[in-house]
């Protein structure tokens, strides 16, 4: 028995140096990957912290270029405005053209001014010097890719229908035969119809003389869309598709124009 006493206290005592041991190495391993884990982590940490710093500065750069370059946008639009008005009232110098055919019945003059130079005079007379090279237009070309196409669009109508003006008095003052050879008089209503729609059976139904009085019409209808840029609200979709047919009858006016302007 007292053999045997002393082998177990070894036997013990080995074993609870083994536990020990055991247990030791135990909480090291599990301290050190702690450690690792806790460190990769913080590195992971630092690492989100400085990508989303980096993003945040991004983001605020783009916004901060978004608002320049909306702002600089906007103030050009404003320039836009201003210079495209500008030919407006420029265009409004040879308003008092458009107003003096009304009182004419253009075919009828056209065909007495070709055979008497008397009646030629009548109309230089009351044509007045206007010289159609002393307007400036070169704003509206300058603002046209800051404008809506609707607001383009009315412009242009609007100037089609003066410059018609001063062509048809052009004829008239030089005397021109068959002068319907140059004319397509239903362009023009085309155009106006497509400008002033609830207008239509009215245009229709009267001669070119009377083109003259929808002039105010459609400078309202630019104004109140040089408004709207001014406010910020886009052309939408039916707009965009109507100021596309405008534009369309424009060109087959100004095709006219320069024809005209060619032959005399």
């Amino acid at each position: 028995m007292s053999d045997w006493i002393p082998a177990f206290t070894t036997t013990t005592a080995l074993a609870v140096l083994a536990w020990l041991s055991r247990s030791l190495i135990i909480t090291r391993l599990t301290n050190s990957v702690k450690n690792e884990f806790d460190s990769k982590i913080e590195k992971l940490k630092s690492d989100l912290s400085a990508k989303e710093a980096q993003i945040e500065s991004l983001r605020n750069g783009a916004m901060s270029g978004l608002i320049t370059r909306q702002s600089s946008l906007y103030q050009r639009q404003l320039q836009a405005i201003d210079e495209i008005w500008h030919s407006v009232k420029e265009l409004e110098k040879a308003k008092h053209i458009s107003a003096t055919l009304v009182t004419l019945k253009f075919e009828e003059c056209a065909k007495e001014s070709a055979t008497n130079p008397k009646f030629r005079d009548f109309i230089k007379t009351i044509g007045g010097d206007f010289d159609a090279e002393s307007m400036d237009l070169s704003g509206a070309k300058k603002a046209r890719p800051f404008l809506t196409p609707l607001a383009w669009a009315y412009y242009s109508a609007y100037s089609s229908v003066i410059m018609l003006a001063i062509t048809k008095l052009k004829v008239l003052k030089i005397g021109v035969e068959n002068p319907e050879k140059y004319f397509d008089f239903e362009s023009v209503k085309n155009l106006l119809k497509k400008v002033l729609p609830l207008r239509s059976e009215y245009i229709d139904k009267y001669d070119s003389s009377t083109h003259h009085y929808f002039l105010d019409e459609i400078e309202e209808l630019l104004l109140v869309e040089l408004q709207n840029i001014q406010k910020g609200l886009k052309t939408d979709k039916d707009n965009a598709s109507r100021a596309a047919e405008i534009i369309k009858e424009v060109s087959g006016i100004a095709n006219e124009i320069t024809e005209t302007e060619a032959s005399t």
